[in-house]
C-alpha cells in the first residue's frame, strides 16, 4: 500500500512538472526567466547607434551608468533636438535623451501646461518613443523611487564666494524654485516660501543643454521676486559650463553629470533636481523594452544587427 501511494505521488509530481514546462513554452522567458526575448526585428537590419558629443553630461552619465567602455557610435549629435530628430527619422536607430527634454521638444503648435499632459501628447504625436529599461517605465514616480535604472542628478556649480544677487538666486532655486524644477524634472526637495532681498546685479549662467530648459523657468520665476536682477543663459554642455566657471567666464555652471574630483576641488555645487536618461527608438520599432545589459552591449558594438540580440 505504501509503495502504491509513493508511485501515485511521483506520478502527480511528474505531471505538474510537465505542465510547468508547457506553460514556459507558451508564455516564453518573460514568465520563466529574467530576460524576455524581443519581437521579430529582422526587418530593422543593422543597428544605428546615435550618441551625444564628448563633453555632454548626458553622454557621460549614460556611459557611466551602463558601463559603456567602447562607444564608437554610428552617428554623433550635439543636442537633444538633433538626437530626437535623427531617431524619429531612422527606423533602425537607438538613442538616448534626458527624460525632462521629451516634453520640451514638442512641436511649437502643441500646448499643454502640465508635464504629464505634455508627455502624453508626446507619446501620441511624436515619431519617436521612450521604451522601458529592465521592464520599468521612466516616470517621475520611478525616478523618485530609484526603480528606473538610468537616473541622474542636475547640478549648479560656482567658483569662490557668491555675491548677494547670486546667493539670492540660489536660495530661490532651493526653495520656491523647486516648484519650477518639478514642472520639468523632479525637484530635490519640497518647494518652500521664498523672500528675496532684491539684490541688484547680473548673473551669467552656462552649461548643460539638458538643464537649460529648467534654468529658463527658474530665471522667469525669479524675475517675479527680484526684477532688479539681470540673468543671461547660454546652453552648451556640462563640461564647457564647468570649465567656464573654473576660468571665471561665467558665474554659475549647469551640469547634468556628477562633477569630477578635480572639479569638486575647484568648485562648490548644489544638486537642484533629479532626472533620468530615456532610451528612444523610432515610433514604429516594435521593441518596447530592453535590459541594461542589452543597451550596454548595443553601444559596446556587440550586436551588429537588431536580430542578433535574440
Amino acid at each position: 500500500m505504501l509503495q502504491a501511494e509513493k508511485r501515485f505521488v511521483m506520478t502527480r509530481i511528474t505531471k505538474i512538472t510537465a505542465c510547468l514546462i508547457c506553460i514556459c513554452a507558451v508564455f516564453g522567458t518573460a514568465s520563466c526567466g529574467k530576460k524576455a526575448s524581443l519581437p521579430d526585428v529582422r526587418d530593422l537590419g543593422q543597428i544605428l547607434t546615435v550618441s551625444r558629443e564628448e563633453g555632454s553630461g548626458t553622454r557621460t552619465e549614460f556611459d557611466t551608468n551602463l558601463k559603456v567602455t567602447e562607444q564608437n557610435a554610428d552617428q554623433v549629435v550635439s543636442s537633444t533636438k538633433d538626437m530626437l530628430k535623427t531617431v524619429a527619422s531612422t527606423k533602425n536607430a537607438i538613442g538616448y535623451v534626458a527624460y525632462s527634454a521629451i516634453a520640451n521638444e514638442l512641436d511649437s503648435g502643441i500646448t499643454a501646461d502640465d508635464k504629464t499632459d505634455k508627455l502624453s501628447l508626446s507619446r501620441q504625436t511624436a515619431d519617436y518613443k521612450m521604451i522601458k529599461v529592465d521592464g520599468v517605465e521612466v516616470s517621475d514616480k520611478t525616478i523618485r523611487s530609484g526603480k528606473y535604472a538610468l537616473c541622474r542628478d542636475y547640478y549648479v556649480a560656482y567658483k569662490g564666494k557668491l555675491n548677494s544677487v547670486e546667493q539670492d538666486f540660489l536660495r530661490y532655486i532651493m526653495s520656491a524654485g523647486q516648484k519650477e524644477v518639478d514642472k520639468i524634472c523632479v525637484g530635490k526637495k519640497k518647494a518652500a516660501t521664498f523672500l528675496s532681498d532684491r539684490s541688484e546685479g547680473t548673473i551669467s549662467i552656462e552649461g548643460s543643454s539638458s538643464v537649460a530648459p529648467i534654468m529658463e523657468k527658474l530665471i522667469a520665476g525669479y524675475a517675479s521676486y527680484n526684477p532688479k536682477a539681470t540673468i543671461t543663459l547660454k546652453a552648451t554642455d556640462s563640461s564647457d559650463g564647468l570649465n567656464a566657471a573654473i576660468r571665471g567666464d561665467c558665474d554659475l555652471a549647469m551640469s547634468s553629470r556628477a562633477l569630477k574630483d578635480y572639479e569638486k576641488e575647484l568648485l562648490s555645487y548644489e544638486v537642484i533636481g533629479s532626472d533620468a536618461i530615456a532610451i528612444v527608438l523610432q515610433k514604429n520599432n516594435p521593441i518596447t523594452d530592453l535590459s541594461t545589459k542589452q543597451i550596454r552591449d548595443i553601444y559596446n558594438e556587440k550586436y551588429p544587427k537588431w536580430s542578433a540580440i535574440n
